[in-house]
């Protein structure tokens, strides 16, 4: 095995090692909050980080949640909110598509750059 390719293998394991790391770090928060879910009150309100796994699986906020709430108002509501939103997208971005890509007006590229950074940025920056 010549330098280059265990360099290679090197490099390979310790990128895949960061990358199980941070898979890790991002689904742990995940796990424990379906893990809470399960649990009693007092176990989740517990300050004790070391029970992680609920003595008794329970099921009374699952049932509580759908009794009490309308499930299907609420996908009604969350899809005509998305069907509108996208609309407004496909419209509003054809619309300054065709404007960047066949106009010439002054300040183009800026706006081009502006709508770029837009589209870049997560909205909960904004």
């Amino acid at each position: 095995m010549d330098s280059l390719e265990r360099n290679r293998k090197i490099s390979s394991f310790v990128v895949h090692f960061t990358l199980v790391l941070i898979s890790i770090t991002m689904l742990v928060p995940f796990f424990w909050m379906v893990l809470t879910a399960f649990k009693s009150t007092t176990e989740a309100t517990s300050v004790n980080p070391f029970i992680i796994f609920p003595k008794v699986w329970r099921t009374d906020a699952f049932k509580a949640v759908i009794a009490n709430m309308n499930f299907l108002l609420l996908y009604r509501n969350t899809l005509l909110l998305i069907f509108f939103r996208v609309l407004c997208a496909v419209v509003t971005a054809t619309m300054a598509g065709y404007a960047f890509a066949r106009l010439r007006f002054p300040g183009r590229d800026l706006a081009f750059s502006l709508v770029l950074f837009q589209m870049m940025v997560p909205n909960q920056v904004f």
